[in-house]
Formats: structure tokens, C-alpha cells, sequence
């Protein structure tokens, strides 16, 4: 799963990328379910307690937003089955870390845009960060563009491949990077993920939204 990065220059121009937000963390937290597929869904939660591996400095990239609500604006050209998977790997990260996404039919006021431009058969998914210079510490994340495959996993319906593709993409989008030697105690394996979010990533993505 390649990432991208492009550097924005405090500008006017650059600051029009962060969109100013009135959403609570209950409002971004409110969504439960996802179109039918919440038992798919909540399955999932025994890999949070049972994943023993949670030494996560392999994928920290200190490259994360600055705030913990954030939102994202889905293409409506993707598939009904994409959307689903978005939704589905949105819960997945707001229902067990302190993260809150939340969607919004209002591109200009997201900060995580969704499409399927310019990918490949060879890629599931391409995330491009687009990020301010040092902000105390870390690198500020501005914007994220995540483009998704319109041929490697199901378009039509919900699928737990596509939904472990978009948790994969979030994660770079949320501040984590692909790793090269854990292919099964991380979402951030850099092929095609082997299991869901687990302790080693909520963890990492704790260390940076408190």
C-alpha cells in the first residue's frame, strides 16, 4: 500500500485545506452500524483483545493530524461496496481508539477524500498525505486523498478485504506506516492486510491522539 506525501507551505493557499469543524466527539461517535453489515462488523472485535504483539515503534511515523475528529467526504462515483467498506473500516478505528471520523456529503469540509482515480490492477489502495512543516514535534498532516482499487476486491457488496484495505489506508492517513516484517499483528502489513485493526495499532494511534 504506497503513500505518498506532498509538503504544503504555510500559505493562504495551504491553509484553505483545513476545514474548520462543528461536529462533538459524541456526534462522530454516534454512527453504530453500517448499512445491515454491523454483525460483520463488530465480529471483528475479538482480534483487538487477543493480539499479543504490541510493540509498535515499527510503524510509528510521527506524521498524524492535529486534532482527533476528522472528517471524511466519499466520491460518489465509487461502488455501493467500497462505500460500505469505508464506513465499515471508519467504525472499526473510531469504535477502539480515540480517534472520531466522521462523514460528510461536503468535500470541502473533509479532511480525508475517498476515490478511485489513478489506480492500478497492481495496487489495492494509494494514500497521498499532503502535510504542513514540523508542528511541535510531529509533522501536521493537512489533507489526505486515499484512492482505492476498482478491481482488487468487491465492488458490489461489503467485503472484509476491502474493509481491511480502507483500515490499511486509514492508518497511513491517521499517522502509521507500512510494515515489512509483521505480516499478521498489524493492518499495516504493506500487502494485502491479513487481519483487522489490532492492539499494536491501537496503541500507535493512541500515542498520537489522546
Amino acid at each position: 500500500m504506497k503513500k505518498i506525501k506532498s509538503l504544503a507551505l504555510l500559505t493562504a493557499t495551504a491553509f484553505l485545506l483545513t476545514p474548520i469543524f462543528g461536529v462533538s466527539a459524541s456526534q462522530a461517535k454516534a454512527t453504530t452500524t453500517v448499512s445491515g453489515d454491523s454483525l460483520t462488523v463488530s465480529k471483528t472485535a475479538s482480534n483487538y483483545t487477543t493480539s499479543r504483539n504490541t510493540s509498535y515503534a515499527d510503524i510509528m511515523q510521527n506524521e498524524h493530524f492535529s486534532r482527533n475528529t476528522i472528517g471524511y467526504y466519499i466520491n460518489p462515483g465509487l461502488a455501493t461496496g467500497v462505500k460500505k467498506d469505508i464506513r465499515a473500516a471508519a467504525l472499526q478505528w473510531n469504535m477502539n481508539t480515540n480517534v472520531n471520523l466522521y462523514e460528510t456529503t461536503k468535500l470541502n469540509q473533509a479532511s480525508i477524500n475517498f476515490t478511485n482515480d489513478g489506480t492500478s490492477n497492481t495496487q489495492n489502495g494509494l494514500t497521498r498525505n499532503t502535510v504542513a512543516k514540523n508542528a511541535g514535534g510531529f509533522t501536521e498532516v493537512v489533507s489526505t486523498k486515499i484512492y482505492l482499487s476498482r478491481y482488487n476486491f468487491g465492488q458490489n457488496t461489503m467485503t472484509v478485504t476491502g474493509r481491511r484495505i480502507v483500515e490499511h489506508e486509514l492508518g497511513h492517513a491517521l499517522g502509521l506506516k507500512d510494515s515489512f516484517s509483521d505480516s499478521t499483528g498489524t493492518i499495516m502489513w504493506y500487502k494485502t492486510p491479513n487481519t483487522d485493526i489490532t492492539a499494536k495499532d491501537i496503541k500507535a494511534i493512541n500515542t498520537y491522539y489522546k
